[in-house]
């Protein structure tokens, strides 16, 4: 098949034959020759693509290129003959069976056309031979190497003419090679006849191949060498209804039967495709929908936001209800009672009708708001509560003073004794353990690091005891006024 074949192409084990049908196209592939073996028999598939037929043969008789060549005293095979494709020749396929027909046509378009009017002989090279048996249906194919020679020559000038000179040491003269025809193996009888000499249309690469002159095509077996048995014809790629069949042969109504169920199946597969895209197509659906209801609450969310930022930022020129206008003379004796004076005109200005201008009480509207925040209580008189206190006389707040003031000052000498106790037991355990044998146990240093901890934490205990010593003036925590009711 060389030159047309895929030989830079890379096969893994995992690759599928659906893997291949995909690069072909872009290879430009049109034919796959896959043998595949069993434990009875090897077996030749030929697939025409990408739509098929499908042609499985049965390999019963077979010989590699190395048989063939070691077989052969003489074998010619150079890298040249492979530049170019063969010539193909058929043998016995002119029958009128239908799957002998189908083989000729799968046959022929494997190998490129030959237009015979324009071919150069100097491109052939090469020859496949495909015999058909009618008696046992098997097909023969043979791989040949051409060789063009001239006729009419003596052995001794086709000698001269080879490109290896033969040897003439032992030959006084030119002339004895000529005339004696020394020098020549018997195992160069020629065999050329009729059925091999022919008249040159063209010049032929070799010497003394001329034009119009006679020649004769000489064959030389390259290999391999093939004997194949039609098993099937299928449709497709090795997937669709059986054409032909040399073992297994049904009546019509199987056939029948046989396109019944295969119908039945490919309505089914349409079936479930038109249901799975239809099921796409819903959820594209909805999910378009749920994408548009989600843009739409953002920007409701959106819009709620702004709104609700410009409602706290309420604009103080605008009218409150009328519900509320009344509401200016409680803000006015609530100014009473809290200052002990009377608000000034500017600062609770009225309408004419009496009521409140809108501008004013927006204003104070946004005073109480603060003062709300904030949680202000509301004072009922101006007089300090510790004037208070000491008006009162002794009260609650008092005696927890005192009592607290008394607790502090009998804290120092407490204070004094964890000092003297802590000093001089953690001294002696400090004592005790430096004088243990080396290496010191793990217990050991950890009891070690918390002695010398609390050793460092008494050292900040006289200097508690001292800011504890008497006298002291302690105030008592400061208690946060209950608030009151407007």
């Amino acid at each position: 098949m060389e030159p047309y074949t895929a030989r830079a192409l890379k096969v893994r084990k995992k690759n599928a034959l659906k893997d291949f049908v995909a690069v072909a196209g872009p290879l430009g592939v049109t034919h796959f020759l896959v043998f595949t073996k069993s434990p009875s028999s090897i077996n030749f598939k030929l697939f025409r693509l990408p739509g098929g037929p499908t042609l499985t043969f049965r390999v019963t008789q077979y010989s590699l290129i190395k048989d063939v060549v070691s077989s052969l005293k003489r074998h010619r095979m150079h890298e040249q003959q492979f530049t170019h494709h063969p010539l193909l020749v058929l043998n016995n396929f002119g029958l009128p069976q239908i799957h002998v027909k189908l083989m000729a046509t799968m046959l022929q378009n494997m190998f490129p056309s030959i237009n015979v009017h324009k071919v150069s002989l100097n491109t052939i090279k090469r020859c496949v031979l495909v015999s058909y048996n009618t008696d046992t249906q098997l097909l023969d194919v043979r791989h040949y190497s051409l060789k063009v020679v001239p006729v009419g020559v003596s052995k001794g000038m086709k000698k001269l003419l080879q490109e290896r000179f033969p040897n003439l040491s032992r030959l006084e003269d030119i002339s004895e090679l000529l005339v004696k025809d020394v020098n020549l193996s018997e195992s160069e009888a020629e065999q050329d006849g009729a059925h091999n000499i022919l008249e040159l249309p063209q010049a032929y690469a070799g010497r003394g191949n001329m034009k119009a002159q006679q020649s004769a095509v000489r064959l030389t077996e390259i290999g391999p060498r093939l004997t194949l048995q039609l098993v099937k014809v299928e449709e497709g790629l090795g997937q669709g209804n059986v054409l032909y069949h040399s073992f297994v042969h049904k009546t019509e109504a199987e056939v029948q039967e046989m396109l019944a169920r295969r119908e039945e199946k490919l309505r089914l597969k349409a079936e479930r495709r038109r249901k799975q895209e239809a099921d796409v197509d819903r959820k594209q659906q909805q999910r378009e929908e749920n994408r548009k209801k989600s843009l739409e609450g953002m920007k409701k969310k959106q819009q709620q936001q702004a709104q609700d930022s410009d409602s706290d930022a309420e604009d103080p020129g605008i009218s409150e209800d009328p519900d509320r206008a009344g509401t200016s003379d409680d803000d006015a004796e609530y100014y009473r009672e809290a200052v002990g004076e009377e608000p000034d005109k500017e600062l609770f200005p009225k309408t004419e009708g009496g009521g409140v201008t809108s501008c004013s009480r927006g204003l104070f509207l946004s005073l109480q708001r603060a003062a709300a925040l904030i949680k202000v209580p509301r004072p009922r008189s101006a007089v300090p509560d510790s004037m208070a206190a000491v008006a009162k006389g002794p009260t609650k707040g008092n005696c927890s003073l005192s009592s607290f003031s008394d607790f502090q000052e009998q804290l120092w000498p407490v204070l004094v004794l964890e000092f003297v106790v802590a000093v001089v037991g953690n001294g002696a355990a400090l004592h005790g353990l430096a004088r243990q044998a080396q290496p010191w146990h793990a217990g050991t240093i950890f009891a070690c690091h918390l002695a010398t901890g609390d050793l460092l934490y008494a050292l900040a205990l006289p200097a508690l005891a001292a800011y504890y010593y008497p006298p002291k003036h302690w105030r008592a925590p400061l208690q946060p006024p209950l608030s009151q009711g407007p």
